[in-house]
């Protein structure tokens, strides 16, 4: 393990496989903040990338990352759950 701190009971989230594989042992946080910038990450490497936005193809959306349990859990508290 690269980072055995992180192996915890507090840093274990609900997720599919694919999500499981790329949170991997970041926190919550680490996670969400990687996601938000993966587009300049991926645009900075990748000319195709660049391409498909210019044209149209991709679009980027700079919007706050919000996780399915989050939205369950404000959906709840909005019916008084």
């Amino acid at each position: 393990m690269i980072r055995p701190e992180r192996n915890t009971v507090a840093n274990m989230m609900p997720a599919c496989a694919p999500c499981n594989l790329s949170k991997g042992g970041y926190s919550l946080e680490g996670w969400r903040d990687l996601l938000a910038r993966s587009a300049q990450i991926v645009a900075r490497e990748k000319s195709i990338f660049r391409a498909a936005v210019r044209f149209g193809v991709v679009t980027v959306e700079d919007r706050p990352i919000v996780f399915h349990f989050e939205r369950v859990c404000a959906t709840r508290q909005d019916k008084g759950e």
